[in-house]
């Protein structure tokens, strides 16, 4: 708990009424992506535009909620008002979190050689939820652009959700322990244990949860590359950073990948989400004043096991060390609360990280 400084395809078609491209989700990448890949939708020019694209089902229904595995159409209406048939690439992307931040995407097609006559086309391709698909809430990106005139480009937004929830076997520790004088600082130390038995690299001694924090603990007091601020040196009671978390997992062998926060709060949230979808926990850094309710401090770890869609919102699944009595699994914190919570987990210093994805 306490205030913790982490420095812590292509292919030929012809344009069709219904342009159905019934595909398994990224199948349609490779040399494909050769092409210039658009990360914003551009602002309509010349004669090309295309409304917002809705989803649907197979059965042409709208509908915003998807299982893995089930199909999905994104419609649209193209209007081409140059009064002569274009050739055009059709770009399609779905990725999962908020427009723009592309780290986890679920579909990724470029079509080129497209003959698009004059006059106005709705449109549907069809599509797949793929297996593995994380759970929450995906923006769709539509981008068309005339081949022979790159400056004829539209594009426009939609979005969409994946129900379901998936979850980490991570176990869930309490930092509380009794027998550790340095339990309301121990929320570095316990989220370094809980990902260390994830992985099943806890120290040889250690039998139960008390035991493996406190050994973590020693460790990071026998960092010898610490510099310490607010905490003592050797550190066995204060508040922990990212460094030395980094140190006593690197100690226990394990591997680990950091998340900086010189982005945006919603980058660093899909960037977790990314992680997690490869089965990776991560060590999140956030602002305990900024949860609901406020817990009347500041920094503050805990660990990222999972996400769910449920209710019509997005959860971010989180193993709290922060809790005196655990339920025993995961905790849904809400999208924004969490959002909200790594916006103002902004630490001073050298290191800019916002988390920690321990990879193995």
């Amino acid at each position: 708990m306490g205030i913790s400084t982490m420095r812590c395809y292509v292919r030929m078609m012809t344009f069709v009424s219904s342009l159905a491209v019934l595909v398994g989700l990224g199948s349609l990448s490779g040399s494909a992506l050769a092409s210039p890949m658009q990360t914003q939708v551009p602002a309509t020019q010349n004669g090309l535009t295309v409304t917002k694209p809705v989803t649907e089902n197979a059965n042409g229904t709208a509908q915003k909620n998807f299982s893995v595995g089930a199909s999905i159409k994104y419609a649209y209406t193209l209007d081409n008002s140059t009064g002569k048939t274009i050739i055009a690439e059709f770009q399609y992307y779905a990725y999962w979190g908020t427009v723009d931040e592309r780290p986890n995407e679920i579909i990724s097609h470029i079509l080129k050689d497209v003959s698009v006559p004059p006059g106005t086309h709705k449109e549907a391709p069809l599509d797949t939820i793929r297996a593995g698909a994380l759970p929450g809430f995906y923006s769709l990106q539509v981008t068309i652009s005339d081949q022979n005139n790159p400056a004829d480009i539209t594009g426009a937004y939609g979005s969409f959700n994946v129900t379901g929830s998936k979850t980490l076997n991570v176990p869930a520790y309490t930092q509380f322990q009794p027998k550790n004088l340095s339990e309301s600082e121990d929320c570095g130390p316990t989220s370094v244990a809980m990902t260390l038995a994830y992985y099943k690299k806890s120290s040889a001694g250690a039998t139960n949860a008390q035991q493996q924090i406190h050994d973590v603990r020693t460790v990071i007091a026998g960092d010898p590359n610490d510099i310490p601020t607010d905490a003592p040196d050797p550190n066995t009671t204060g508040p922990t950073d990212g460094p030395e978390l980094g140190y006593a997992l690197t100690h226990y062998g394990a591997t680990y990948s950091e998340i900086s926060e010189n982005s945006s709060v919603q980058i660093q949230v899909a960037e977790m989400a990314a992680e997690v979808q490869q089965k990776f926990p991560v060590i999140a850094f956030i602002n305990a004043n900024n949860l609901v309710p406020d817990r009347h401090y500041g920094g503050h770890f805990l660990v990222v096991v999972g996400f769910k869609f449920s209710g019509g919102l997005t959860w971010v699944l989180v193993n709290d060390p922060d809790q005196s009595k655990l339920p025993g699994y995961a905790q849904p914190m809400a999208y924004n609360t969490f959002e909200n919570a790594l916006t103002g987990a902004i630490p001073l210093g050298n290191y800019s990280i916002a988390g920690i994805s321990v990879t193995g």
